[in-house]
């Protein structure tokens, strides 16, 4: 109800066209009814109320009845505004979502508003702020706000993925985004009504990091086969290709809608980098550069953006270590030796802290770090293969 996801359920082809003129639905049996004035199996006298469930198009049913004049209906039923989303909600508008509710802002809005989603994730974790991830064969997610030292709540989204890439989540439509490497494919999901339908199918190699721009709809991946960046809107239509030469192993890339800037990393044996561009494709350039020949002293392999402060936080597998910088590439900073024996191979940021995800040869974990350099030593979630 807040004008997102229109859709025609039923349409008229041949003739005889019908003229809808009254529509109404019956929130307990989850049947839509209308009037059509010029129905076939109805006299010239009467008109037809049609039936049909509201989620199916298709085997209505039709009553032919004197309604001569009917322009409006409605049915009322007992109890449809207990426990309502809406009430006492949002301080302007509350439009409905299907799962939850949108607070909404009029157009002379005169007294301070601001916009919000309220969704429940019936798919997902029912909490925010909450972790998604994804590893070889399953996409799960762990509700930071219940999650301590001694207890995580750890939820399976998905068990059917053959061998899993990257993951990003479009919060404001609450739509998780992943690549399987053994399909060759990027794959989305609704976290309120579960649909799923692969996006992009052809041309594809190994997608290792994804980024959606949640303001302009699009979608961003590195593709570590073919040595190439390329965007789509979220449906994955109008794909393009934005850089295809001076790579050698494009990983991880996050996008900055506030600033119309796009980062990358890129390990490659004698020239490892971070690389940064406009949102467009624009104005490429390095902007943190770890020497020539260095032969495996760095590997970048992630890379995240702190919105308000403008920085740039990575995570090396190599020498392990989580650096920073800003988002001109100035003032790079060592934040925290992550230890030895690990292999990391993602990095997230909610707030003020980091989380990183491990991928050892026999143990796949996720642990915790203040953005601020303070190390809690916390492992979120551990699983042996």
């Amino acid at each position: 109800m807040d004008g997102s996801d229109r859709t025609t359920l039923i349409e008229w082809v041949e003739w005889p066209y019908q003229r809808p003129t009254a529509l109404t639905i019956d929130m307990d049996e989850n049947v839509l009814y209308w009037v059509g004035d010029l129905y076939p199996a109805c006299s010239s006298s009467t008109s037809a109320i049609r039936t049909v469930k509201s989620s199916i198009t298709s085997n209505s049913a039709i009553t032919c009845i004197t309604l001569l004049g009917l322009l409006l209906m409605h049915i009322i039923s007992i109890g449809q505004m207990d426990n309502h989303p809406c009430v006492d909600s949002c301080s302007h508008l509350c439009l409905l979502k299907p799962g939850g509710y949108k607070c909404a802002c009029s157009d002379d809005c005169a007294t301070p508003c601001n916009e919000s989603i309220h969704v429940t994730n019936t798919f997902g974790c029912t909490n925010d702020p909450s972790l998604y991830f994804i590893d070889t064969h399953h996409i799960k997610c762990i509700d930071l706000e219940s999650s301590n030292q001694t207890y995580v709540s750890v939820k399976t989204v998905r068990s059917d993925i053959i061998q899993g890439g990257a993951i990003d989540i479009d919060h404001r439509e609450r739509m998780i985004y992943w690549s399987d490497n053994a399909l060759w494919t990027i794959s989305r999901m609704s976290l309120v009504t579960g649909d799923t339908e692969v996006i992009i199918r052809h041309d594809l190699g190994e997608v290792l990091a994804l980024a959606v721009d949640w303001e302009s709809g699009l979608i961003y991946w590195t593709d570590f086969t073919f040595e190439r960046i390329e965007v789509a809107k979220l449906d994955g239509s109008y794909r393009k290709t934005l850089f295809t030469t001076g790579f050698y192993s494009p990983r991880g890339i996050a996008v900055d809608p506030v600033h119309g800037y796009m980062f990358w990393t890129d390990f490659g044996f004698d020239y490892p980098r971070i690389e940064r561009a406009d949102l467009t494709g624009d104005n490429r350039q390095a902007l943190v550069s770890f020497g020539l020949d260095w032969y495996y002293q760095f590997h970048p392999v992630n890379v995240v953006i702190e919105y308000q402060t403008r920085l740039v936080y990575w995570i090396d597998k190599y020498n392990n270590y989580i650096d920073y910088a800003d988002i001109d590439g100035g003032n790079k900073t060592n934040l925290d030796y992550i230890g030895e024996r690990f292999n990391p191979v993602d990095l997230a940021l909610y707030g003020d802290m980091l989380y990183w995800a491990d991928w050892p040869q026999f143990q796949h974990s996720i642990s915790q770090q203040n953005a601020a350099g303070e190390w809690s030593d916390v492992q979120l979630w551990s699983s042996h293969r």
